[in-house]
């Protein structure tokens, strides 16, 4: 939710920075650290609990917490001492396993027919329509990916790989893309990676509805995502959750 005047309606005092955007700063220092592995076998589970205000500096702390395994707490904190996100990551000991037959093809929505954002119109079970992804420099997020990418050298070149928030992005619009949204928010994301995404690749992302609910007036929806390439290889597993409509 960016435009001001209608942030300032649902109760907040400026335009908010998207979850992705946050997401992506949480990413970054852990990707620094651990560096491609990590993009093979890591996870990242964030939790947004307070706003972040566009133009407000905010500090990523990423401490370790234990060795065996390799793991880390997030903390993202604005300059008035507000903890604004939450999360950890590390390596996975096993994947579980991630198959295309466990996500069969389903088309999107027609653009007039979009499933209405109320919990009760989306129950658990509803199958997303797909889609397919690919992502270069014409699309409106490269900037904000180019800029951020430009610290890590596995990120810098042309043809290197994408930062792993761009998956997360698409998470986003898998949401845009079948359900009827207005002002919505990025509550939390659970994050398993299988394999690096590099640039100009092709993927797509399958989903299914796992939760709804209401609370506080607010409508909820929880999301089990996998990402797959051209070949069918198994990219990242998402668990992804967004209040779709506010009260």
């Amino acid at each position: 939710m960016k435009n001001l005047e209608m942030a300032q309606t649902y109760g907040f005092s400026e335009g908010l920075v998207p979850g992705i955007a946050i997401y992506a700063y949480m990413a970054h220092p852990i990707a620094m650290t651990l560096g491609i592995d990590w993009l093979k076998n890591g996870t990242i589970n964030a939790k947004f609990i307070k706003p972040v205000y566009h133009g407000e500096t905010i500090h990523i702390h990423c401490q370790v917490v234990t060795l065996h395994p390799l793991s880390f707490e997030i903390n993202v904190i604005n300059s008035k001492d507000i903890l604004c996100a939450v999360g950890n990551a590390g390596f996975s000991n096993t994947n579980p396993v991630l198959l295309p037959a466990d996500y069969p093809d389903h088309p999107l929505p027609h653009p007039d027919n979009l499933y209405p954002a109320r919990c009760q119109s989306i129950l658990p079970g509803t199958r997303l329509g797909d889609i397919s992804l690919q992502f270069d420099d014409d699309d409106p997020e490269a900037y904000f990916f180019e800029n951020i990418q430009k610290t890590l050298p596995i990120f810098q070149n042309p043809d290197s790989i994408l930062h792993p928030a761009v998956i997360l992005q698409f998470a986003n619009l898998i949401v845009i893309k079948n359900i009827n949204v207005g002002p919505w928010i990025h509550v939390s994301s659970n994050v398993t990676n299988y394999a690096p995404v590099f640039h100009g690749s092709q993927f797509r992302m399958k989903g299914n509805v796992i939760d709804s609910y209401q609370k506080k007036g607010n409508d909820f929806l929880v999301l089990d995502l996998a990402v797959f390439n051209k070949n069918n290889d198994p990219v990242a597993h998402i668990e992804h959750r967004a209040i779709i409509r506010l009260k």
